[in-house]
């Protein structure tokens, strides 16, 4: 599959439960290679658009394909991997046993090092009791595994981070970076670990009563909360000329609640300051910011819309 191919699409894509919109108009696209981060609070309707692409939840309205593909999409999801929800793990037997079972029912005949190898990637292959005894750690690592069987295009994982310690976080993260890297993989995560999940994915959905409210890379987040002088005064206008005049690389926006953020001039604070005393521009509070991307997104969610061009 070429770089850049799209893997998933989706038009206007609706979903009700009861009356109730928990898709509303979703149209994106996914494309080969990347890592996406799906965002949202509860009830977002992450899950539910996870749940549709995997076959477990019909649209209500709009269209979807998978590799193109919009008619026959259960061939089209056998190059895809799932873990949502319950991963059908057998109480009664080993990993190994698990991972041999999930290939049979997906048509393959696993070797042993076939298995070995994905027990490898997910850190359980030194482990050889029942899945019984195993920890909530313990059980999603062996969903994400069974989730790779085959390697699929596309790998779909709701919360697959829940119940690891920091060491097995950081874990999974660098191995499906490495499934990204080394296979050309495309992976749709959604996770409430939010700080993990910008170290992870190259691409974000955030989605927020059932829209999708914004779509941004990796590189255009970082230029969203890049650092900022904060300024708040009662001369907003005259500041803004001054700040045309003496820097015309400063690109200013003003906040909803009055503040003016200036950006280009985090190292020219002093500049800055010397400035307003030199045109005696009262000023209220001066500060040096930088919005995290949780502070981003939750502006966002907000409909703060972070901030505004003055």
């Amino acid at each position: 599959m070429a770089q850049g191919t799209a893997v998933f699409e989706c038009a206007q894509l609706g979903k009700k439960y009861q009356g109730r919109a928990a898709l509303k108009d979703v149209s994106l696209t996914q494309r080969q290679g990347k890592i996406y981060g799906l965002i949202g609070e509860n009830g977002a309707g992450k899950t539910t658009l996870m749940k549709i692409i995997a076959g477990l939840a019909f649209p209500t309205g709009g269209t979807f394909a998978l590799f193109g593909e919009a008619a026959r999409l259960d061939a089209a999801r056998q190059q895809c991997g799932f873990m949502i929800g319950s991963s059908g793990l057998n109480a009664s037997m080993s990993a190994a046993e698990n991972i041999e079972l999930h290939g049979l029912i997906r048509g393959l005949k696993l070797t042993g090092p076939e298995v070995a190898e994905l027990l490898g990637r997910v850190g359980l292959e030194d482990t050889k009791k029942k899945v019984r005894g195993y920890s909530l750690g313990m059980k999603q690592r062996l969903g994400i595994a069974l989730a790779m069987i085959g390697y699929p295009a596309y790998l779909v994982l709701d919360e697959p981070v829940n119940g690891l310690d920091p060491l097995g976080i950081v874990e999974i993260r660098n191995m499906l970076r490495q499934l990204c890297g080394e296979k050309g993989m495309t992976i749709l995560i959604s996770s409430h670990n939010l700080p993990e999940l910008f170290q992870t994915a190259t691409d974000y959905i955030l989605l927020h009563h059932g829209k999708v409210l914004e779509e941004i890379s990796l590189p255009e987040l970082e230029m969203k909360c890049k650092k900022y002088a904060r300024v708040r005064t009662d001369e907003p206008e005259r500041l803004l000329s001054a700040l045309k005049s003496a820097f015309p690389e400063a690109e200013a926006r003003q906040c909803p609640d009055g503040a003016i953020h200036i950006f280009n001039c985090g190292d020219r604070l002093t500049d800055l300051a010397g400035l307003f005393h030199q045109k005696r521009i009262l000023i209220e509070e001066f500060a040096l910011k930088q919005d995290t991307p949780e502070q981003y997104f939750l502006s966002r969610m907000r409909g703060e819309n972070n901030v505004k061009p003055a």
